[in-house]
């Protein structure tokens, strides 16, 4: 069954500590609540296993100054109740004071306990503006969607040829964040929707929400949703003849898109933090030998970075003589260096964000491609 083979997993981690160092030696013992089942299994999957391989890595060489990491994955099956029942027991059970998490749902409904308990919680995939400050224990390692709609919109306005455009999104905190923050500072930009359409979570027929879209003759189409329901999307609209330029966000870049809808994906454009050259070519490298991959999901890289910034921040910490603890965590991300990974910088803000250089990317000949990259200077400085 899955979920032997999740505890599996920790167990195979957790042998792997006996052989770094003293065995008697304490652990950083931490978290990893992903979305193991659910409509974003398939990422939840690329992300368990960066995260892994970034715990394997760091105790090869050692650990966190001479102590190994540990982390005890559980599954939040992609819904915000599982994950609250999960989480708590990461909490009052395993007594983790920090945890990777997932999905802006889950995020929200576990920041709570997080504040009460102190726990430090990382996000490196859900991307609704809603995240940033949601929780002085949340930080968001990705940039969140008001950074990255900003990013797209200026290119689709400045770069692509006028478009009658419209927004396809979930009906969630992650889409309905989406919706807000084009409602509000599109028109600004100069760039006008003609339609929005939500669907409800957990939905995979699409049909009658294309249907409207089409008869608004929409060109282009802003997407904000994850998993398997977007790789739907773009398979239903091509099925019913639709041409569409798919305008997307970091979840864009999934392996079910690829698997399932990579021909409707192609002349897309969307957002992806920039990767820094040789340390995501080394990373990716070490990936594909272990899982015998072709090629890395964007997410797996994701969750490496994050398990090694919480390896950054415990050596800062351990450092500077705090005890393992949330509050010693948090300040630490806080305090310490730019953290330099495969997608850049990462500085925290006080509200837990981050803003890197965006890259636009598409899908060509069923893979992903840079378009254009845009520095953090052009950024938050256009010209």
């Amino acid at each position: 069954m899955a979920i032997k083979r999740w505890l599996g997993t920790s167990v195979a981690v957790a042998l792997l500590l006996l052989s770094v160092g003293d065995v008697d030696a304490k652990s950083y013992r931490f978290g990893g609540l992903l979305p193991l089942t659910g409509n974003s299994a398939t990422a939840g999957e690329w992300m368990r296993k960066g995260a892994e391989l970034a715990v394997v890595e760091i105790n090869a060489a050692g650990g966190v100054d001479g102590v190994p990491l540990e982390i005890i994955f559980d599954d939040n099956q992609t819904l915000a109740r599982a994950a609250v029942s999960a989480f708590t027991k990461l909490v009052t059970v395993d007594r983790v004071p920090f945890s990777l998490t997932a999905l802006t749902g889950v995020s929200l409904a576990i920041a709570p306990i997080a504040e009460k308990h102190k726990v430090v919680l990382m996000n490196g995939g859900g991307i609704s503006p809603t995240l940033g400050g949601a929780s002085s224990m949340l930080f968001n390692q990705i940039p969140l969607g008001d950074f990255q709609f900003r990013v797209l919109a200026r290119y689709v306005r400045d770069e692509m040829k006028p478009l009658r455009l419209a927004l396809l999104y979930r009906n969630d905190d992650y889409g309905n964040g989406m919706l807000d923050f084009a409602k509000a500072q599109l028109p600004q930009m100069k760039v006008t929707l003609v339609a929005a359409e939500s669907f409800e979570p957990g939905n995979q027929d699409f049909r009658s929400q294309l249907a409207k879209l089409r008869a608004a003759n929409v060109q282009g189409i802003f997407l904000a949703a994850f998993g398997l329901e977007q790789a739907n999307i773009l398979k239903q609209a091509s099925e019913i003849g639709m041409k569409i330029v798919w305008l997307g966000f970091t979840p864009f870049e999934s392996q079910d898109i690829a698997r399932i809808a990579s021909g409707p994906a192609e002349g897309s454009r969307y957002t992806m933090p920039q990767t820094v050259g040789p340390k995501y070519e080394a990373f990716a490298k070490a990936f594909t030998a272990k899982y015998k991959v072709a090629q890395v999901d964007y997410v797996a890289a994701g969750y490496y970075d994050a398990t090694q910034i919480f390896a950054a921040a415990v050596g800062y910490a351990s450092r500077k003589g705090w005890e393992y603890t949330g509050e010693s965590v948090r300040r630490a991300l806080l305090e310490m260096p730019p953290y330099e990974g495969i997608f850049g910088k990462t500085q925290f803000a006080p509200d837990g964000t981050v803003r890197k250089a965006m890259s636009i990317k598409t899908f060509h000949d069923g893979k992903p491609a840079v378009v254009k990259t845009y520095s953090l200077e052009e950024i938050l400085h256009p010209r």
